[in-house]
């Protein structure tokens, strides 16, 4: 848990410095750091990371906010680095300038074969071939002192790590925002509790959708064209409202409709998906059983169309009552 709650943090972070609310990006001891003043200041979110609901899944914890103090943190880096590119400049021109100053005495103190001095002109190019060298000189050692050490190029390499993972998911996730964007709408007109189409593709003319799809927008079967407003009122449940529960066999045919059926009962549904239906009621239904003896029970749910009830997971029971039938 407190490894998905760096990698939160970090992306957060990381969306800062991507707007501009940041000056550079975070290493991952500052992500650390980050980490540290959060847990400082919500000491709950360590307790509810343990925690379990009802149904027995993770109690979700707030989305990390990226605070003034974790700034700092950031902040802090910035002015050592900015200071220390500002020091290293200043040494850099004084250098410079003492290496001009060399240059000058020593061609003031140059004569030629005949004991006049020699004009710093004429030496420009070897005066540039040396400085080169020594350049290149101190260019290497600066390499060799920066590839010196290990620890730093590791934690560099991890922090490069961070940052190229958090780019990639910082990326997947503004193309999963773009692919929302449809071709295709579905606006819904609260003062008429309708939905009209809308084509945001000028190329597309008409479009055709499921009997079932059109059933729950309220739309009549066909080609549906820009602008069209539905003609019957929403059923996002798609007519699942109850189903049948069947016995073949079992029972005799009771009339439903204009159709006789072994139908035992019908049973509303008024959970959102994924809740459990139970029903207990107080008057059962008694039917006349047709078998004397029963060996096996065979047991169907459908819904109000004929299709079967799939059920992804969990358990399915039905109790039935026999009661023993008097003859008159």
């Amino acid at each position: 848990n407190r490894r998905n709650r760096f990698t939160a943090i970090h992306q957060e972070a990381y969306k800062k410095w991507k707007n501009f609310e940041l000056p550079i990006p975070p290493t991952k001891n500052e992500i650390k750091e980050m980490q540290k003043i959060e847990e400082k200041t919500h000491p709950e979110y360590l307790e509810e990371a343990l925690k379990v609901d009802d149904k027995g899944k993770p109690v979700p914890i707030p989305a990390p906010v990226i605070t003034d103090e974790m700034v700092e943190v950031v902040k802090d880096r910035h002015g050592y680095e900015q200071d220390k590119t500002r020091e290293t400049e200043e040494n850099e021109r004084k250098d410079k300038e003492l290496k001009e100053s060399k240059e000058k005495l020593k061609h003031a103190r140059r004569i030629d074969k005949h004991g006049d001095p020699i004009p710093p002109e004429q030496s420009i190019d070897e005066e540039e071939d040396t400085v080169a060298e020594e350049e290149d000189y101190e260019e290497e050692n600066e390499e060799e002192k920066s590839s010196g050490s290990p620890e730093h190029k590791d934690e560099q390499k991890n922090d490069d790590l961070i940052n190229e993972k958090t780019v990639t998911l910082i990326e997947e996730k503004e193309s999963q925002a773009k692919d929302l964007y449809s071709d295709i709408e579905f606006e819904y007109l609260d003062s008429i509790d309708r939905f009209k189409v809308v084509f945001n593709d000028p190329e597309i003319s008409n479009i055709i959708i499921s009997s079932q799809l059109c059933y729950v927008l309220g739309f009549p079967m066909g080609r549906l064209v820009n602008g069209q407003i539905g003609k019957y009122g929403i059923d996002l449940k798609g007519g699942f409202t109850s189903f049948a529960v069947y016995s073949k066999g079992l029972t005799s045919n009771v009339i439903m409709g204009n159709s006789v059926s072994s139908l035992l009962r019908i049973v509303a549904v008024e959970n959102r998906s994924g809740g459990v239906v139970e029903r207990v009621y107080d008057q059962p239904m008694f039917i006349p059983v047709l078998p004397r003896e029963i060996n096996e029970i065979e047991i169907e749910l459908r819904w109000m169309n004929g299709n079967l009830v799939k059920f992804d997971h969990g358990t399915v029971i039905i109790t039935l009552m026999f009661n023993r039938m008097l003859k008159f």
